[in-house]
């Protein structure tokens, strides 16, 4: 019998598709990079070529992305954050339009005109301890996230159905939108406060060296915890115990301090900033779940930063998501401690239509069942 195969005359294996898709999502080396390796081991490939296998294997996985979303956001808590990716957009064929085009609308081939080739778009993280979801937005507009977190529509109402929990975030205007309907409960993040301070140090070093120690006694306490691997209730009530009358504490000296400096001041700004979004970032003594930052959101994103370096733009809306179908799969597996590329081979063989993936869904494929059958050895 015909094995699956990756396309239709396929010159490719699914284990050559799998290394594209890791090299450009998971090692973030640009395609034509790519192609000078191959040709300098005596296997010339053109890059259209490798183009073409990499962008069809991530059209093939971007149901099971889509799958790895719906997962996510079956849970409680979410955090998030983004960072800017610079893409280029495409010519297109001008459409008839009554009248004559205004000059310079159109090139002598018929082709749209941009004055802009490329625009600022955005990529958002979303996730846990067990996803990393990533999505493209075309600017950074809050209600993208919203778009997000939309999980279907009321058929009576016509109204959008939108996942409700609690959201860990960065304290930015574009994020207000989240919180506007009451529900989804904000948490703050408090590395982010931290460096608000430390990074303004010489503007009023003692009140901000006073500050950072009372942030550093809530790390220190949760340093512990995580010693003692608490969860749930236990650690809980090992907050309250230990950073409880920290936090009391820094309430009171921001009161008592908050006015000693003029408003111009960086210093008095970050106080500011925690008197505003104080129930945020005190969150974590009320929900056990909740981290004290959003710093797992900002360490996936320094993925972004390496592709930024390596590959300077994204090609186009649907090459922006096709790269976000490879971040959230390969970030997935890395957060579950799977080997990505083994996992990229096994989806891709069982996501083709074959009689042998007859009745598999791309939830059945997401890195955590792959995860599930090799713990069972399968």
């Amino acid at each position: 019998d015909a094995p699956p195969m990756p396309m239709e005359r396929a010159s490719c294996t699914f284990a050559m598709m799998a290394w594209l898709c890791f090299a450009k999502g998971g090692l973030f080396l640009p395609l034509d990079r790519v192609r000078r390796d191959f040709a300098s081991q005596g296997a010339p490939i053109a890059s259209s070529t490798l183009t073409r296998w990499s962008t069809r294997g991530a059209d093939l996985l971007l149901p099971i992305a889509g799958a790895v979303r719906m997962s996510l956001l079956a849970d409680t808590h979410i955090r998030t954050d983004g960072t800017g990716l610079r893409v280029v957009t495409k010519r297109l064929k001008a459409s008839p339009v009554k009248g004559s085009p205004r000059p310079g609308l159109t090139d002598e081939d018929g082709w749209l005109v941009n004055a802009n080739p490329a625009y600022n778009g955005q990529i958002l993280v979303f996730g846990n301890d067990e996803h990393a979801v990533f999505w493209f937005t075309e600017d950074k507009k809050g209600s993208h996230a919203l778009d997000f977190l939309t999980l279907g529509e009321d058929p009576k109402t016509r109204e959008p159905i939108r996942w409700s929990g609690t959201i860990t975030a960065d304290a930015i205007s574009a994020h207000d939108c989240l919180f506007t309907d009451g529900e989804r409960i904000e948490a703050g993040c408090n590395a982010h406060g931290f460096r608000k301070f430390r990074d303004e140090m010489d503007t009023a070093p003692l009140l901000a060296s006073q500050a950072m120690g009372f942030i550093d006694g809530f790390y220190k306490a949760e340093a512990k915890a995580k010693e003692r691997k608490l969860t749930g209730a236990a650690l809980l009530a090992h907050r309250q115990a230990n950073a409880g009358p920290i936090v009391a504490a820094f309430k009171q000296w921001l009161a008592e301090h908050i006015d000693d400096l003029l408003d111009t001041n960086p210093v008095r700004k970050a106080m500011v900033y925690y008197r505003n979004h104080w129930d945020a970032l005190t969150r974590f003594l009320s929900d056990p779940d909740v981290e004290l930052d959003n710093n797992w959101s900002e360490r996936a994103l320094r993925n972004i930063a390496l592709l930024r370096n390596n590959s300077l733009y994204a090609s186009g809306r649907v090459g922006a998501i096709r790269l976000c179908t490879l971040f959230t799969l390969i970030q997935t597996c890395r957060v579950l401690g799977v080997d990505a590329y083994a996992y990229l081979v096994w989806a891709l063989e069982r996501v083709v239509p074959h009689k042998n993936n007859r009745g598999l869904k791309p939830s059945d494929l997401t890195p955590a069942a792959y995860k599930a059958l090799q713990q069972q050895g399968a």
